[in-house]
């Protein structure tokens, strides 16, 4: 036969173990698969704002996301949320730190799926850009080399367009001073031409007896 008293016994000893287990090691809550999306920028300029966009799964309930669940991966700023239903944004105002792989995160909890906390989530990387613009110098210009290490007199255009002027006037006047000579030069040969001619004209006329003048030949006379 069955002692049920030690039966009994044994019982409760084991109900008296698993009470003490329980209250001092309590169960570990589960927690569910990630269920949140965050889109955000991809390069957001220093001392300026970024905004993300959370948006929850339909079957995420008893959403509480605040600024103290985000955490800021390499930079500084003043964080806000608002938003509701399944739907968040995040505003990062004058954001700080330049760098590349800047990102935030959301910590795990803001929402339940059934009874479970659900897992938080990264956003994707991005670059926090300086806002200083930086103005590219000028290359230099080479100064021109010289080989006969001489300097060219300055030339005067004014004095050249004067000389021009000036010998084209003189050039001018001596064309006309040769003209006026060699018209001169001919009105003279024309005139000592024509008095020529009217002083042959004014001579006597003198008739010659050839017969008188020619000897007779064989004669001598």
């Amino acid at each position: 036969m069955v002692n049920l008293k030690k039966f009994g016994k044994n019982t409760l000893v084991i109900l008296f173990i698993f009470l003490i287990v329980n209250i001092m090691i309590p169960f570990n809550e589960s927690i569910a698969v990630t269920n949140i999306s965050v889109t955000g920028p991809s390069i957001v300029v220093e001392g300026q704002s970024a905004v993300f966009n959370v948006v929850y799964a339909s079957d995420v309930i008893y959403i509480n996301l605040s600024s103290g669940d985000i955490v800021l991966n390499g930079f500084q700023a003043t964080v806000s949320v608002s938003g509701s239903g399944n739907s968040r944004k995040i505003v990062l105002n004058n954001v700080r730190g330049t760098g590349e792989n800047r990102s935030i995160t959301i910590a795990s909890g803001t929402g339940y799926v059934g009874e479970n906390k659900i897992e938080g989530t990264t956003s994707n990387a991005f670059k926090i850009k300086s806002n200083v613009v930086v103005t590219p110098k000028p290359n230099p210009v080479p100064p021109v080399q010289n080989n006969n290490n001489t300097q060219k007199p300055v030339t005067n255009n004014n004095n050249n367009n004067n000389s021009n002027t000036n010998t084209n006037t003189n050039t001018n006047q001596n064309i006309q001073n040769n003209n006026t000579t060699e018209n001169n030069t001919q009105t003279e040969n024309t005139n000592e031409k024509e008095n020529n001619q009217t002083t042959e004209e004014s001579k006597p006329q003198v008739t010659v007896d050839y017969d008188k003048k020619i000897p007779i030949p064989n004669t001598g006379k």
